[in-house]
């Protein structure tokens, strides 16, 4: 038996119900919502989770850091380098005005 062989016989997960993908705070679905992005751990930290304590909307992490979000918060990554993002990801990533 092989990974896999393990890899075909797991469940299946369900992208779109999948609740670890709903922001902690708010509880949309980030990824639906196309809020899916990396924030430099620095920043992360000011939200006061940890790194797999779950995931936010941009709002309730500017909410919980008390600022807006700026494109020096996000490494240059390719998570970060999508054309499918909200509005607000965009303009935080500096890809359109506010």
């Amino acid at each position: 038996m092989s990974i896999l062989d393990d890899w075909d016989d797991a469940e299946e997960i369900d992208y779109a119900t999948d609740p670890a993908w709903n922001c902690v705070d708010c509880d949309i679905h980030t990824g639906l919502h196309e809020e899916y992005y990396m924030v430099h751990d620095s920043v992360w930290k000011l939200s006061g989770l940890g790194g797999n304590d779950g995931m936010l909307c941009i709002a309730c992490l500017e909410d919980r850091i008390g600022r807006d979000l700026t494109p020096d918060d996000f490494p240059v990554l390719p998570i970060n380098s999508g054309n499918f993002f909200s509005a607000l990801l965009l303009a935080r990533l500096g890809r359109v005005p506010n």
